[in-house]
């Protein structure tokens, strides 16, 4: 009796068979598309990661924009503040201001931090010659799914 898997009708032995026959030429043949298919899914791989590094990196600039404005706002909030106590008038809150603007240069010394965090990643998956002459642009479309990159790929 033959080793056979009789839901497929298919016997081992007959496989073993096909399996002896291919010829070195074949097996590299398999093995190469396997090696392009590999080195196509990490093409696609790092550039999904670039996509999504310039997305975030676009933010983070976005982010540093909004807070000089909000800096800029603060400050003439301040001379405005200044200029109503030497008239005397008064203020609930004095240091409200004060305390706004070092929570404003916080948040921007983390978004700096960020920032360089993904410069580096980015040095990292695309090279350090093509990253110090990358700059992005504001992004208003939201960063593409991995699905959504696949069936334009195709």
């Amino acid at each position: 009796i033959r080793n056979c898997d009789w839901s497929s009708d298919v016997c081992s032995s007959d496989l073993w068979q096909t399996i002896k026959h291919r010829s070195i030429e074949d097996e590299r043949a398999i093995l190469c598309n396997i090696s392009r298919e590999i080195e196509r899914q990490a093409r696609f791989q790092s550039a999904l990661g670039a996509i999504r590094l310039h997305h975030a990196i676009a933010a983070c600039q976005a982010g540093l924009t909004l807070q000089r404005e909000l800096d800029a706002f603060v400050l003439e909030q301040l001379e405005v503040q200044e200029e109503l106590i030497e008239k005397g008038g008064t203020v609930d809150d004095p240091t409200a201001l004060e305390r706004a603007k070092l929570e404003s240069a916080d948040i921007q010394l983390k978004l700096d931090c960020q920032l360089r965090k993904l410069r580096n990643e980015l040095s990292l998956l695309i090279g350090p010659e093509t990253a110090c002459s990358y700059t992005s642009e504001l992004v208003t479309t939201p960063t593409p799914t991995l699905e959504e990159i696949g069936r334009a790929h195709v």
